[in-house]
């Protein structure tokens, strides 16, 4: 933390510039590439392959310009060192962004990815950068609900989404895309509406042909699952 007012004290509640200044120097210290951006919001061309939108799957600059991926006002990519990625925080309906090293950055503030997205687009804005030229993707996000039975559904179809916790985490996300994938989906590994629907016809047409991946019932003999007196 630092004294940004000269005050002499640091005071990060009250003192906005402590606690801007403090906030600066963490990213700084954290490997901020000053003049280099986070986020760019771009527009992946229409047969565009939608696997290699992953926030692991890092390229240069120059490979994704190749694929033909613009931002949305159509001028060239910038010139940045290091390796990018897309990320696709509604589906490939959705808008799409490219994150690069300062975007890392700020997810070592928090390691959420669409808080990281989040932070990046309100500081461009209060910077006087455009918003999103794209505000939304498939409309009716999931509830944790929705979600559950949708990993319940993968799971018993034979796609390993982990516990139905309905939270979406990398488990979730990868059983989805190998779903996508066997299915000829768009493969995003989003759980849109859309994919909800079509896992649980499928899920349907596999119960009633008695090939579901059942896990077992409980029963006492398991000390594990019996709580009881």
């Amino acid at each position: 933390a630092l004294d940004g007012d000269g005050d002499t004290r640091i005071d990060l509640w009250q003192s906005i510039p402590d606690a801007m200044h403090s906030g600066a120097n963490y990213l700084k210290r954290a490997g901020w590439r000053a003049g280099e951006p986070v986020t760019i919001e771009v527009r992946p061309p229409q047969d565009f392959d939608w696997r290699r939108a992953s926030i692991a799957n890092r390229l240069p600059v120059a490979q994704w310009a190749a694929l033909g991926v613009k931002p949305v006002d159509g001028s060239p990519l910038p010139a940045v060192a290091g390796r990018s990625a897309i990320v696709l925080p509604q589906g490939w309906q959705g808008p799409a962004f490219m994150v690069f090293d300062n975007f890392d950055v700020v997810m070592r503030w928090n390691r959420s990815v669409n808080y990281a997205l989040a932070v990046a687009q309100l500081a461009k804005q209060i910077a006087g950068g455009d918003g999103l030229a794209l505000l939304s993707g498939e409309a009716g996000a999931l509830g944790t609900a929705q979600l559950q039975t949708l990993q319940q559904a993968l799971n018993e179809l034979g796609f390993d989404a982990g516990e139905a916790d309905g939270l979406l985490g990398p488990r979730t996300q990868a059983a989805i895309r190998q779903y996508q994938t066997l299915h000829r989906l768009p493969v995003d590994g989003y759980p849109a509406p859309s994919v909800l629907a079509h896992v649980e016809q499928t899920h349907a047409a596999a119960a009633a042909a008695g090939t579901l991946i059942l896990a077992p019932e409980p029963t006492f003999a398991d000390p594990a699952a019996y709580s009881g007196e």
